[in-house]
């Protein structure tokens, strides 16, 4: 980086003068600035479009096509960058039936669901279908809804669920009669209580003797 005092051959009288030198090019800049003040002299060239990289002065032409060189050097790392990344391996898409597959599902699955009662036959599910035919039963359950009816049901669950029902219908009767059973309870109990209160009342009257006789 290059300074020059030159204040005695180029400035005006009391105004001490510096030369920039270019370290690429050579051209030469005379700026005032007072000698041997290499800070100011530096943001003095710096404010003038001259740039200081790594110790050496750049005039702007030259500064221009530093920062052009550096911009295709990094523009080809990015583009050698890209190249040379592997792309990370593509995601497995959702299994599908085959062909054969979804004919297995569907010849099955029309001997064994009640479309007009909307279930399964007997003990018949998506997943005893799927095992029977080796496949996911969510491929059977996506067939069945879409060719047969939306419930996965059987028989024999409508079988549980009515029995279920009839039981809760049962012990809720239960219940009732034993309420009511409790309630029944509980008047003879306080009848008993009052005829126990009058028969004490009554032998108080009349005394032991007399009640020592009538026994």
């Amino acid at each position: 980086m290059a300074f020059e005092d030159v204040s005695s051959s180029q400035g005006r009288r009391g105004h001490p003068c510096m030369r920039a030198i270019c370290d690429g090019c050579g051209r030469d800049e005379v700026f005032a600035c007072l000698a041997g003040d290499s800070g100011r002299a530096s943001k003095k060239v710096q404010q003038m479009g001259w740039a200081i990289v790594k110790g050496t002065l750049h005039c702007p032409a030259c500064e221009r096509k530093r920062k052009a060189g550096s911009m295709a050097k990094t523009g080809s790392r990015q583009v050698l960058a890209k190249k040379t990344t592997t792309p990370p391996p593509a995601k497995p898409g959702v299994r599908q039936p085959t062909r054969e597959q979804r004919r297995e599902i569907m010849g099955l699955l029309e001997v064994s669901y009640d479309p007009d009662a909307g279930r399964y036959k007997g003990t018949e599910t998506d997943e005893t279908v799927a095992d029977v035919l080796g496949v996911m039963p969510g491929w059977v359950a996506e067939i069945r809804e879409g060719f047969f009816g939306p419930s996965g049901g059987n028989e024999e669950c409508e079988a549980l669920a009515a029995e279920i029902v009839s039981f809760l219908t049962d012990a809720r009767a239960q219940m009732m009669a034993q309420n009511a059973a409790i309630g029944k309870l509980g008047e003879l109990t306080e009848q008993a209580r009052g005829l126990a209160e009058r028969l004490a009342k009554v032998e108080k009257a009349v005394g032991p003797r007399v009640m020592a006789r009538a026994k």
